[in-house]
């Protein structure tokens, strides 16, 4: 929310109201189409995920050893950006695993370098 905003009371109300779980829920794993995840711990939690989607209990768990990306190198961004380019063409068969990894690698230590 902007301080400078002239609703400011209304767009807590709005924060509010999308960050109840009742309505997380609704907009991810509650939808018609959602498969997506509740940003809450205490729906992934919840045996109602996986009563609603059974699809998505297996990701629920994965979240438990998630990690959040911290790297405070200022390139990362950019090298980010190339690994995911080089996975994408061995995870769809554009590339070998091996090939994909060297090449990112190889871009990754050309912006390291510069």
């Amino acid at each position: 929310m902007f301080s400078q905003s002239d609703h400011q009371d209304a767009a807590w109300k709005w924060l509010e109201f999308l960050s109840k779980p009742e309505n997380v829920a609704k907009w991810t794993y509650k939808s018609p189409t959602g498969t997506e995840l509740p940003p809450l711990t205490s729906l992934l939690d919840s045996p109602d995920l996986t009563q609603t989607k059974p699809i998505l209990q297996g990701f629920a768990d994965l979240m438990k050893c998630g990690v959040a990306s911290t790297v405070s190198q200022p390139k990362f961004p950019r090298i980010e950006t190339i690994l995911n380019e080089e996975l994408s063409k061995a995870i769809y068969g554009d590339a070998s695993a091996e090939e994909a990894l060297q090449s990112a690698a190889e871009q990754g230590q050309t912006i390291l370098d510069h």
